[in-house]
C-alpha cells in the first residue's frame, strides 16, 4: 500500500491551490498583448493548469472513501464544512463590495421573489455573478451526496460498478447537452457540469480502495524514481495543455491519478520538510483561499480590490500572481482562525 493520508493530501491540495491562482491569474490579465508571452504559451498555460479542478475532484472521491460512515449524515456535515466558510466569506466580503459597487442595485426590479432567487443561487453556486469561482459548492453538494448511494454501487458490483456508473454519467450529459436551453438555465447548466466531473470524483474513490488492497504499483515511490515522477507530472500537464478532443467525455479521470500519484511518489520519497510544511499549511487554507482570491477578478465585487493586485503603473503577471496568492493567505487564515472554534461548536 502506498502512504497517501491526510497529511498527503493536504500537499496535493496545496499544489492545487497554486495551479490555481496561476489558472485564474493568468485568465484575468492581458498578458499575450504585452508580449510577455506567446499567444500559444498562454493557452497551455490555461489549460494546463486548469489541472488543478480535477486535483480538487479527485480527492473528493478518495477522502469520501476514508469516511467511517458513509452515509447522507455525514455528507451533510461535509457540506456544513464548506459551505458555511463559503456564507461567511460571500455575506460579509463579496456582498458588501458588491454593494458598495452599485452591482446589486437592480437585482429586486423583476420583484422581491426573483431578487431573493438570485442571492440564493449565488449562496449555493447555481450562479456565480457574486463569486466567480462558487461552482464547486453546488458541484460539491450533488457529488457529497451522490457518494453514499455511489458507494452501495461500488459494493454490490466491485468490479464494474464503477466504470459503468462512469459512462451512465456520460450519457445522462450527453443527453443534457442536447436540451436547447441547457446553457442558459442555471440549475440545468450546473447539473451538466455535475455528471460531466463527477467520474474523476467516482475514480478517486476507487484509487483510495485501490491502494487499501494493493492493487497499486508503486512506479513512482524511492529515490530512484524521482526521473520517472517528474516525467510524469509534466507529461500529464502536457496533455492537458495540448486538449484531447474528447466530446465531453471526462478523459481526466483516467489521467490524472498518474499525476496524483506521482506527486505523492515525491513526497513519500524525499524529505523536503520546508516545502511539505508551506504546502501543508496552503492545503489547510485551500478552501478559503479558493472562494477568497475570487474578490479581485469578479466584475461585480472588484471595483475597490482589483487595484490591490493588479499595478496601474505596469503590466506584470507575476506581479498579479504574488499579491493574489499573499493577500488571499494572510486573509483566509484570519478567517479559517476566528471561524474554527464556532464551527467545532456547531458541527
Amino acid at each position: 500500500m502506498i502512504k497517501f493520508g491526510r497529511e498527503t493530501t493536504q500537499i496535493l491540495k496545496g499544489i492545487a491551490l497554486i495551479l490555481m491562482i496561476i489558472h485564474h491569474t493568468i485568465m484575468s490579465g492581458d498578458w499575450v498583448q504585452t508580449s510577455l508571452i506567446s499567444e500559444d504559451i498562454y493557452r497551455f498555460i490555461v489549460k494546463s493548469s486548469k489541472m488543478c479542478v480535477w486535483i480538487f475532484a479527485f480527492l473528493v472521491g478518495y477522502g469520501f472513501y476514508f469516511s467511517n460512515n458513509k452515509t447522507f449524515t455525514y455528507s451533510f456535515k461535509r457540506v456544513l464544512l464548506l459551505i458555511i466558510p463559503f456564507w461567511v466569506i460571500l455575506w460579509f466580503i463579496f456582498i458588501p463590495q458588491a454593494y458598495l459597487q452599485g452591482s446589486l442595485d437592480n437585482i429586486f426590479d423583476n420583484g422581491i421573489l426573483n431578487g431573493i432567487i438570485y442571492l440564493i443561487y449565488n449562496m449555493f453556486g447555481i450562479s456565480e455573478s457574486l463569486n466567480w469561482y462558487s461552482w464547486f459548492v453546488f458541484f460539491y453538494v450533488l457529488s457529497i451526496f451522490s457518494m453514499p448511494f455511489l458507494h452501495k454501487i461500488f459494493e454490490k458490483y466491485p468490479k464494474y460498478g464503477w466504470i459503468i456508473t462512469i459512462f451512465s454519467y456520460y450519457a445522462l450529459s450527453v443527453a443534457i447537452h442536447f436540451l436547447p436551453f441547457w446553457q442558459t438555465n442555471l440549475l440545468v447548466y450546473n447539473l451538466f457540469t455535475y455528471t460531466t466531473l463527477i467520474p474523476i470524483v467516482i475514480v478517486g474513490y476507487m484509487c483510495a480502495h485501490w491502494n487499501i488492497v494493493g492493487k497499486i504499483p508503486p512506479l513512482f515511490e524511492g529515490k530512484k524514481k524521482l526521473f520517472v515522477s517528474l516525467l510524469a507530472i509534466f507529461t500529464i500537464l502536457f496533455i492537458q495543455g495540448i486538449g484531447i478532443p474528447s466530446k465531453g467525455f471526462c478523459l481526466q479521470a483516467f489521467y490524472t491519478p498518474i499525476l496524483i500519484f506521482a506527486f505523492v511518489g515525491i513526497f513519500n520519497s524525499f524529505k523536503l520538510p520546508y516545502l511539505t510544511k508551506f504546502l501543508r499549511n496552503i492545503g489547510d487554507l485551500s478552501m478559503y483561499m479558493w472562494f477568497l482570491h475570487a474578490i479581485f477578478f469578479t466584475v461585480t465585487v472588484n471595483h475597490y480590490t482589483k487595484h490591490l493586485v493588479f499595478s496601474s503603473s505596469f503590466n506584470c503577471f507575476f506581479y498579479t500572481f504574488f499579491m493574489t496568492f499573499v493577500l488571499t493567505l494572510a486573509i483566509s487564515w484570519v478567517i479559517k482562525k476566528s471561524l474554527t472554534p464556532i464551527m467545532n461548536k456547531i458541527i
